[in-house]
């Protein structure tokens, strides 16, 4: 399995990001829905924008058959993450 480039390049705004990010996920063979029309069983693989966490709002949240496995969180090209990539799983 190949590794994904999710970062968008160059300064876009949040809903040309948003629709890069949706075609490579499809082209993944992801399905993307919205919280507001979740369909876990759709697909094998469900990503769902904007979803509820303990923390907040998650860009993506991940399910493979039906159960949350990853979160990506979107970043603009050069921003700083600080310690955020070392953030564990749990903290979702």
């Amino acid at each position: 399995m190949g590794v994904i480039e999710l970062v968008p390049q160059g300064p876009k705004l949040e809903a040309e990001t948003r629709r890069e990010i949706d075609a490579k996920l499809e082209a993944a063979g992801w399905t993307v829905q919205d919280k507001q029309r979740i369909n876990l069983t759709e697909k094998l693989g469900v990503a769902v924008r904007e979803m509820d966490t303990d923390t907040g709002p998650a860009d993506y949240m991940l399910f493979v058959d039906g159960a949350a496995c990853g979160i990506i969180e979107a970043k603009r090209e050069g921003s700083e993450l600080g310690h955020v990539d070392r953030q564990p799983v749990q903290s979702y």
